[in-house]
């Protein structure tokens, strides 16, 4: 049983298809900031959203990984012609160490199921009580996201901010930008 609206299976729709979010929102009658809204208010929306994307995702690597053969091939021809322009063997070069050095995504194998966006942020800044059970991610409900997505405390200054164009807290009736912005920060932190 699905709980989103008509329009909002079609956005999802019509996004997983590679659509852009102005011709999709004109496709379901809506404004594309209504989409945003959505994005950001209904996590059921934003669970199923994120799952289009992860398949649009796999299905664009398999058919990536159909052509690497060709790819690969393609670069190494680049790289070992001496007429090759040096960006351009530079670049692929680069392109090359990238690949080699970036680690591959988590397969499906590894992990059971996609973790959303709201619950992988949550779990994140979340502090474990020994207490309380750790929540579990991978329910993708309203009332998961909404009990594990309490934001955390506000920045407190100790001191009220000082402006660049305020008068400087030494005394030297210069503005803060030409007397204390610039000296280390052990200075202006004992003035």
């Amino acid at each position: 049983m699905s709980t989103l609206a008509p329009a909002q299976e079609q956005v999802i729709g019509l996004l997983s298809l590679g659509s852009t979010l102005s011709a999709a929102a004109e496709a379901a009658g809506v404004h594309r900031n209504t989409i945003s809204n959505w994005r950001r208010t209904q996590p059921a929306f934003a669970c199923a959203l994120d799952a289009a994307h992860y398949d649009r995702v796999l299905h664009w690597r398999s058919l990536a990984e159909e052509n690497a053969e060709l790819a690969i091939a393609t670069i190494h021809n680049l790289l070992a012609d001496p007429n090759t322009p040096p960006g351009i063997r530079l670049k692929a070069a680069l392109a090359i160490l990238k690949e080699c050095t970036t680690l591959p995504p988590a397969s499906p194998s590894m992990a059971e199921h996609v973790i959303p966006r709201q619950i992988a942020a949550a779990l994140e800044t979340a502090t474990v009580v020994p207490d309380e059970p750790v929540p579990d991610a991978s329910l993708c409900t309203d009332e998961a996201l909404h009990n594990s997505a309490q934001s955390p405390q506000p920045f407190r200054r100790q001191l009220p901010k000082v402006g660049r164009n305020d008068n400087c807290l030494c005394g030297s009736g210069q503005k803060y930008k030409r007397c204390c912005l610039l000296k280390p920060s052990t200075q202006s932190a004992a003035a």
